[in-house]
């Protein structure tokens, strides 16, 4: 980024969302682990483990989305991508930046309204009792920062219009 400031501050954020991804992932594993054990080797299942491991999955699938994004490390097939000129290429890549800013702002706005709606009535898991709208919460949390990842891609990407340099 031209800002080093500012590339700095977002390598750190980074950074801190991708460690919370690997401990809820360790987590994850450990809990799903231990509750076959009990399950099968002792017959007493651990009773809202699987609740947990529902919830660790939501984070392992919509925290990163925004990180995905803004590494450019989604698939993608880049065989005919290659063959234009650049000037195609620039607004190829911006036309997906705007695509995606687009969906990411009615996702990030129907899961707030999720939010809000499980706020009001008091949803909870059925094991735990968990509130649903934190875990809806976290939804809304990976589509609003992938939001803010492809504005800030879509005002402030390379001469190319791909994304910087991470």
């Amino acid at each position: 980024m031209k800002n080093s400031g500012l590339k700095s501050v977002t390598e750190q954020a980074w950074k801190v969302v991708l460690t919370v991804i690997a401990v809820c992932f360790l987590i994850g594993t450990f809990l799903t682990f231990v509750n076959v054990v009990m399950r099968k080797a002792l017959n007493k299942p651990w009773i809202g483990t699987e609740e947990m491991d529902s919830i660790l999955l939501v984070l392992l699938v919509f925290l990163p989305l925004a990180y995905v994004e803004w590494t450019n490390k989604q698939l993608n097939v880049s065989v005919v991508f290659d063959l234009f000129p650049k000037k195609v290429k620039f607004w190829i890549r911006k036309s997906h930046h705007l695509l995606i800013l687009a969906v990411s702002i009615c996702l990030t706005a129907a899961s707030w309204e999720v939010v809000q709606r499980n706020m009001d009535v008091g949803n909870k898991t059925a094991s735990l009792g968990i509130p649903l709208y934190l875990l809806f919460g976290i939804i809304f949390v990976g589509f609003a920062l992938t939001t803010l990842t492809k504005l800030v891609q879509l005002f402030m990407s390379d001469e190319d219009g791909g994304p910087h340099d991470h």
